[in-house]
């Protein structure tokens, strides 16, 4: 259960009865988060939860927790978080995709073309790339891997 629990701002009992959960996805939930990285999360609400309950007063309980710094309203779907599923379950080795998912990540910030909010590809585009690497070379180690990829890429 990806569930994280230190984001609900009402005690457990009270979300039991409500019903409902928040999950983390995007590069926290696979795991090649760095440090100072955002942490995506979704809520799943029960029907009878209007959508400004998330976005205004749920909103406003969790902006005041200590635990929490720096929170942005997100209006996307999860779309995301399932893409990321499916792709470690499509990649043939999950420690070889993880490694190379942080070498790749960490190539792109040192070169400053990662970030989509100045037009350059966004963590969901690099962790496409980097599984797409990993179908072409199935039996690759991630050191291969990260130098087809930076062949490829350059290529590109």
């Amino acid at each position: 259960d990806r569930c994280v629990k230190w984001l609900y701002p009402l005690p457990h009992s009270a979300v039991a009865k409500v019903g409902g959960k928040i999950f983390i996805f995007g590069s926290y939930w696979l795991g090649v988060h760095t440090k100072g990285a955002d942490k995506d999360a979704v809520s799943v609400a029960p029907r009878h939860v209007e959508r400004s309950d998330s976005f205004q007063t749920f909103f406003e309980k969790l902006k005041h927790q200590e635990e929490i710094k720096n929170l942005e309203p997100s209006v996307q779907t999860s779309l995301n978080g399932e893409l990321a599923k499916e792709m470690l379950h499509l990649v043939p080795s999950k420690e070889n995709f993880w490694l190379m998912l942080r070498a790749i990540k960490q190539w792109a910030k040192r070169h400053g073309i990662y970030s989509n909010l100045l037009g350059f590809l966004g963590g969901v585009c690099w962790t496409m790339l980097v599984a797409r690497t990993c179908l072409l070379y199935p039996n690759a180690l991630a050191s291969a891997l990260v130098n087809k990829f930076l062949v490829w890429f350059s290529d590109w």
